[in-house]
């Protein structure tokens, strides 16, 4: 789930969030895009170098199979039944705010 900042101005339960659903799977060491995805990490959290080099850490990749997107309270939308959660020209158009 990625939410809103909750900034306690106002009630949580009115804040937009996206909750998704979909396959995880390890990223392998051999994998082609490992060490782009190492080097966009250690971009983002730098003092995590040495937790990044142990042995039991990993990467995964999620392939994202169903969303929600909750807008606010009450204002749900999530993509009719068969129909790929990126291709779905009413939930792109309410995150897109289009």
């Amino acid at each position: 789930m990625i939410a809103e900042p909750d900034t306690g101005q106002q009630d949580p339960q009115t804040l937009a969030r996206v909750s998704l659903q979909g396959v995880a799977s390890l990223l392998p060491l051999t994998d082609a895009e490992y060490e782009a995805v190492r080097a966009a990490y250690l971009q983002r959290f730098p003092t995590v170098a040495m937790t990044v080099s142990l042995g039991d850490f990993a990467f995964y990749r999620i392939v994202p199979q169903r969303g929600r997107f909750v807008a606010g309270f009450g204002q749900i939308l999530q993509p009719d039944e068969g129909e790929p959660t990126g291709s779905s020209p009413r939930l792109t158009a309410l995150v897109l705010g289009r």
